[in-house]
């Protein structure tokens, strides 16, 4: 059989899915970059002629971790298509590595099968032929994933195997900068949990962990405090989505617009043309400290519409719906037609971890407390299904155990 056959221990059934994303790509990828992509391509431009942003506008909207790859395949001189196809690998490795997580605990034709769920769930391959950061993103996680899995699961202080954990997280955090304030958080939470006698040795591997990526961010820190004498800054992004998810206005859930928004919705634009009016000509750092005040002066004033706008991003976070200002759409079967499939069998695999608690897989616990802090914080502000499908391959893990490791089903033939 074809799942019998190895390449350096990979199923080669799982290359099918390879062959998938490059088709993909080859139809449906955009030739030029556009959007977001040209933004990316921006940095990585300044980065090949050695400066991110331009000192008489500190400008650091996206983090350097994605234009940094865009850069080695601008000095290359890579086509546009070619740059796309990388998320193919990207896709792919974080497969793989879901599946070498998984075999250690299921049988290999349920752990291929859930391969191939996560490599083909609409949601999670939705951003595969952009020039994005959300391939890159997904990979880091996978890798994530793997290294605090196997450290966790045997209990050893593996300092190589920390060390690559660790930077897999501080790149992370340099691609998206949520995952900066993450690392810090989980810091401060494992230090509580360190008083605890109970498995002092997975949280000290997790600490050291997450205390060496904060480390490896440090020069990132350091240039950013260089540049704006600002401590612990990471972009300039946080402000306009601090003010839209504090949104006081009906008709508005808490999700971020631009200005094409305000463009085609009058209402939209009566809403906010004074802050616009206002912080038209400022520069960009000027411009996220004013979104900021304004933001909190929102959550001040009108602390129950903030908890609306966050209820409903949770909603937003699973099933991608509902945005501001948006027509009903199609694509958002997209979304919600597999994932209420997926969120109804995870909280199902929750809930029974909650009552069969000595079952717990605590080899997951790094990737579970990293990730839910992770959704806690952007539940907060840029609450987008994009988002959550960064961290798939851990609801799909979850899934896989408690329906293997807990749950049995079978068929009554009688």
């Amino acid at each position: 059989m074809i799942t019998n056959k190895k390449f350096r221990g990979i199923p080669a059934v799982l290359f099918i899915l390879l062959a998938i994303y490059i088709l993909i790509i080859l139809l449906f990828a955009n030739r030029n970059l556009i959007g977001d992509e040209a933004g990316y391509a921006m940095y990585a431009d300044n980065i090949t002629h050695g400066f991110y942003t331009d000192k008489s506008d500190i400008n650091i909207w996206w983090e350097p971790g994605y234009p940094v790859i865009l850069a080695l395949f601008s000095i290359l001189h890579f086509p546009v298509i070619l740059i796309k196809l990388f998320n193919a690998v990207f896709y792919f490795t974080a497969i793989i590595l879901f599946f070498k997580i998984t075999i250690t605990f299921a049988e290999e034709k349920r752990a291929l099968l859930f391969a191939f769920l996560l490599g083909l769930w609409p949601p999670y391959i939705r951003q595969l032929f952009y020039a994005n950061s959300e391939p890159l993103s997904c990979m880091m996680i996978a890798i994530i994933f793997y290294y605090s899995y196997f450290l966790l699961k045997n209990k050893e202080i593996n300092y190589k195997k920390i060390i690559a954990l660790a930077f897999a997280l501080a790149y992370l955090a340099l691609t998206k900068a949520i995952f900066g304030y993450a690392i810090v958080a989980c810091i401060i939470i494992l230090i509580l949990f360190y008083v605890f006698p109970k498995d002092k040795i997975r949280v000290k591997i997790s600490l050291i962990a997450f205390v060496l990526a904060f480390v490896f961010c440090l020069p990132y820190l350091l240039y950013t405090y260089n540049l704006t004498g600002k401590m612990f800054f990471w972009s300039n992004r946080g402000g306009v989505n601090i003010y839209h998810s504090t949104t006081p206005f009906a008709g508005e859930y808490g999700d971020w617009f631009g200005n094409n928004i305000y463009e085609d919705n009058p209402q939209a634009m009566q809403n906010h043309k004074d802050v616009l009016s206002e912080t038209a000509n400022m520069k960009a750092l000027d411009k996220d400290e004013k979104f900021k005040e304004l933001g909190i002066e929102h959550f001040k004033n009108h602390p129950g519409k903030f908890v609306s706008n966050w209820f409903v991003g949770l909603g937003r976070l699973m099933f991608n719906y509902p945005f501001s200002y948006s027509l009903q759409k199609p694509d958002t079967y997209f979304f919600i037609l597999p994932n209420m499939f997926l969120f109804s069998f995870l909280f199902i695999s929750i809930g029974v971890l909650i009552k069969y608690r000595k079952k717990f897989p605590y080899e997951f616990s790094f990737i579970i407390l990293f990730s839910f802090v992770y959704l806690g914080g952007i539940s907060l502000a840029a609450a987008v299904a994009r988002y959550t499908a960064l961290v798939y391959p851990l609801f799909f893990a979850i899934i896989l155990y408690v329906f293997s490791k807990i749950i049995k089903i079978r068929i009554n033939k009688e």
